[in-house]
This record gives C-alpha cells, sequence and structure tokens, in this order.
C-alpha cells in the first residue's frame, strides 16, 4: 500500500487540487449550475436516485462494445478484400482514406441528421475508425519483406518444404497467420 500510494501521490494530489480549484471556481465566479455544476452537486446527483445509472451504463457498454465489434469485423473484412484483390483495393482504399481523413466532429453531427440519435448512429461514429483495421490489408508487407520472413512464415505454418514467398497468400496462411495476427 505504501509502495503504491508513493507511486500515485503526484497524480492523486494533482487530481485533489484540481478538484478543488473547479470548486473554488464555481463558488467565486457564480457560475451558474446548469452552466457549470460544482463537483459537490455532480457528487450528490450521482448518489441521487433520479437518475437510471444502470440503465444509462447498459447503453454504454452496449453500445462501445457492439462498436468495437462491428469495427474490427469489418475492418477485417475490408483488410481481406483489400489484401487479396487489386481491384477491389484500388476502389476501396482512396475511400477508405477519404472518410479517415474527415473529422470525426464534423460528421458526427451528419450522423444524427441521418440516423437520428441511439445506439445505431454511435456504433456508425465507432466504424469510421475500421480505416486503421483495413489500411493496406491485413498484415500488409512489401515484397522485400515477405520473401526475408518466408522461413519464418513456413516455419509457423508447419509445410515440410519451404514455400516460395510468392505463394504466400494462401487460405492456410490467412487462416493461421493472418487472422490471428489481426486479432492482437
Amino acid at each position: 500500500m505504501d509502495r503504491w500510494l508513493t507511486r500515485n501521490a503526484p497524480a492523486l494530489v494533482l487530481f485533489v487540487a484540481l478538484l478543488g480549484a473547479w470548486q473554488l471556481a464555481v463558488s467565486a465566479f457564480e457560475v451558474r449550475e446548469y452552466i457549470l455544476p460544482s463537483p459537490l452537486v455532480v457528487l450528490r446527483a450521482l448518489g441521487g436516485s433520479e437518475i437510471p445509472w444502470a440503465g444509462h451504463l447498459w447503453i454504454t457498454t452496449l453500445e462501445i462494445v457492439g462498436a468495437f465489434v462491428l469495427a474490427g469485423v469489418v475492418g477485417v473484412a475490408l483488410g481481406i478484400v483489400i489484401a487479396w484483390s487489386p481491384v477491389l483495393a484500388k476502389a476501396l482504399v482512396p475511400f477508405l482514406v477519404f472518410v479517415n481523413t474527415l473529422p470525426k466532429v464534423a460528421v458526427a453531427p451528419l450522423f444524427l441528421l441521418w440516423l437520428g440519435y441511439g445506439v445505431v448512429p454511435n456504433m456508425g461514429l465507432e466504424l469510421m475508425k475500421t480505416e486503421r483495421y483495413a489500411k493496406n490489408g491485413i498484415g500488409w508487407m512489401d515484397d522485400k519483406k515477405m520473401c526475408a520472413s518466408v522461413e519464418l512464415v513456413n516455419t509457423c505454418m508447419g509445410v515440410p518444404k519451404p514455400v516460395d514467398c510468392k505463394d504466400v497468400y494462401t487460405n492456410e496462411f490467412l487462416t493461421k497467420i493472418e487472422l490471428p495476427k489481426s486479432m492482437r
């Protein structure tokens, strides 16, 4: 306990100091509660029974986990398509790069207008992060790196004789190396 306290004391002191400064600023400048509630008002609201915290916690958890799973599935699928189909890669990569360059703050109101407010629009915003999964295909490597690591690939696949580096993108490679690696 002493070791934990010594290690985390600076952060705890800063946190308490910031809460104190917040409370003092709200009280000293008489900021209206609906604009910026004080830490004590927030603490009272957390302890009160007017807000159904369990329901809000469930919806937030559903949005986070659902969006993560949806982004992972779509990202892995896009990565496979991009890695294995040069034609689709040429079509999808510019679109994914464009979507990734859009500021999420600017797109969020559009999602609200198009889809309304709820779980689905929130998951849609998270889908915009899919590009990080799909960028350049799953586990994309340039040819030099791929050929330099053929021995390692052959060992992981458990094949008795070496495979040419140009023959590496097969179903066996996908199921034994690429998909497990993409789930890290």
